[in-house]
């Protein structure tokens, strides 16, 4: 394959192939390209799976509604990078369903193939967690300087806190593209691609849906139930309440239950 990392992304959500062009050129017009609706993606939105289908459908229809998201999202971000600004909000929580997905779903699929997926999975989140916080505190900022009496807010808004917090997200801006562009990030996606086609799942996935998933879906909410009580008993016992970890790991076992 010997188009560039851009075009096979951008191809892989319908849209067309890029001109052969200067580097430049070509980025310019990948954020200025549109779906082509004619063409087939390379991750098809996932049918509904019955109760009586083989677990490793609803797996692998689970891989691909998330992989979808992660890639529109990806892409509307390569589009605009001074857009929309939930873009990187939205793959950072298709990451993090789908990272969730791979631990739910693990005793039916191969062991080794899921932690690694869920490894660069991980990477991928927490390179784009720097942005997503700077998003979230500049329209915190925003919201109160707007409350501010005008002669309480300097002239000159590089002078403010909100006027660092923006040098500092043209920074991060700046270090997610890098990510974007990277041979491991671009391998991830493929990854992903070939996963929603075809999951490396165990025996245990020839199984009904009806008979598989529930069970681990149980245990789930088994961990979430051992994480709030740890935190509501603390919180009554010991003087200062339950730790910050403690809360921490409950709010990991509630989202992971919820995904």
């Amino acid at each position: 394959d010997r188009q560039r990392p851009d075009e096979r992304h951008a191809r892989g959500l319908g849209a067309p192939a890029a001109r052969r062009a200067p580097a430049l050129g070509r980025r310019a017009d990948l954020r200025r390209s549109r779906p082509r609706a004619a063409a087939a993606p390379e991750v098809p939105e996932p049918d509904e799976v019955g109760a009586d289908e083989p677990a490793s459908a609803a797996v692998q229809a689970f891989i691909a509604l998330h992989t979808r998201a992660l890639r529109a999202a990806d892409l509307v971000f390569r589009r605009d990078p001074d857009g929309p600004w939930d873009a990187v909000h939205k793959m950072r929580v298709a990451a993090r369903r789908l990272r969730s997905g791979l631990r739910v779903f693990r005793p039916l699929l191969d062991r080794e193939w899921a932690d690694e997926l869920r490894v660069e999975l991980r990477w991928a989140a927490q390179g784009l967690g720097e942005l997503r916080e700077l998003e979230v505190l500049i329209a915190r900022l925003d919201e109160r300087m707007a409350a501010l009496p005008d002669d309480a807010v300097p002239e000159d808004p590089a002078m403010t806190i909100l006027g660092g917090t923006r040098e500092r997200q043209k920074e991060a801006r700046a270090r997610v593209a890098v990510l974007l562009s990277s041979d491991r990030y671009i391998d991830l996606h493929e990854r992903l691609v070939a996963a929603a086609a075809k999951p490396a799942s165990t025996e245990a996935a020839a199984a009904p849906a009806s008979e598989a998933l529930p069970p681990l879906v149980r245990k789930a909410w088994k961990r979430l139930a051992k994480r709030a009580k740890a935190v509501l008993d603390d919180e009554e016992a010991l003087p200062g309440g339950a730790p910050d970890d403690e809360w921490h790991q409950a709010r990991i076992a509630a989202k992971r239950a919820r995904y």
